[in-house]
């Protein structure tokens, strides 16, 4: 969990400086003393039991880890700084959206994604394509995407790819991705059984988030269809928070409710599904 070790330290000053408060209350102020003494010990009994019931509550998240995504150079930036400072717990990536398309630059993004990989981002992304929204045009996002993928190739890193409603473009980047050597996931994922068996069929992993627990999910078979050591949960973090949370800031605690959805789609226990 973020900030445990943290969390342990502050835990052992301020029983250090508790304990500190309390002789000086005894030695000065005697019989009084004694009452602020068991005063704040009853508070500092109730307040280890907060911190304890959290941290176990974290603990049964099954959390260990973070990939905080870097969807552009900005967030890649801000997202090294966090893992960096959260060593072994956090780990990022970095890529240009197909949002921002409009504004690749080869010669100046690729090097800039390129020196992060170097430094240790773990991927190549987040990257794709989006013809719901079009906020870049298409062509220039098919651009940014293939480009990114080469220099994944290239790098020996996999990608995270963003698509929606561009199924035959994706489709092909992804078959051509594999043949290259390149290894994804495809993230979030809500799109068509056959654009996810071309993902399988190209070495990739499938990963679904809390959107398969709304009410208007309805496609149980494209959770039945990806084998288990290509199945991936994630939290697409804040956004998609699973029910009963829908509408909240998502978070990585509530991935066993994504988790025990997928579960009861594949006929299969929770603990299954996080093996």
């Amino acid at each position: 969990t973020l900030g445990e070790d943290s969390l342990k330290a502050g835990l052992a000053a301020g029983l250090l400086g508790l304990a500190l408060v309390c002789l000086y209350m005894i030695l000065y102020y005697r019989a009084l003393g004694i009452v602020v003494v068991l005063g704040l010990s009853v508070w500092a009994a109730l307040l280890y039991s907060i911190i304890s019931y959290l941290g176990v509550a974290l603990s049964l998240a099954g959390v260990t880890g973070i990939v905080c995504i870097g969807e552009s150079l900005a967030s890649a930036t801000r997202a090294r700084a966090i893992a960096e400072a959260n060593r072994g717990v956090v780990w990022w990536t970095a890529g240009v959206h197909p949002h921002d398309a409009a504004s690749f630059d080869p010669e100046r993004d690729l090097p800039a994604i390129r020196e992060h990989v170097d430094a240790g981002a773990v991927a190549v992304g987040e990257c794709g394509l989006d013809y719901h929204y079009d906020h870049s045009p298409r062509d220039r996002q098919r651009v940014a995407f293939s480009e990114q993928v080469g220099l994944a190739a290239m790098l020996g890193r996999p990608v995270v790819v963003h698509t929606r409603e561009a199924e035959d473009d994706t489709r092909a980047i992804v078959t051509d991705a594999g043949r290259q050597g390149v290894r994804g996931v495809m993230h979030c994922f809500t799109g068509s059984r056959e654009l996810a068996r071309a993902a399988l069929d190209a070495g990739w992993f499938v990963s679904f988030a809390g959107i398969i627990t709304f009410k208007r999910w309805s496609d149980d078979d494209l959770l039945r269809l990806v084998p288990d050591d290509r199945l991936l949960v994630e939290t697409d973090a804040p956004y998609l928070a699973p029910v009963p949370h829908r509408g909240k800031r998502n978070e990585p605690a509530y991935l066993p409710l994504t988790i025990a959805r997928l579960a009861t789609a594949r006929g299969t226990t929770a603990q299954r599904v996080a093996e």
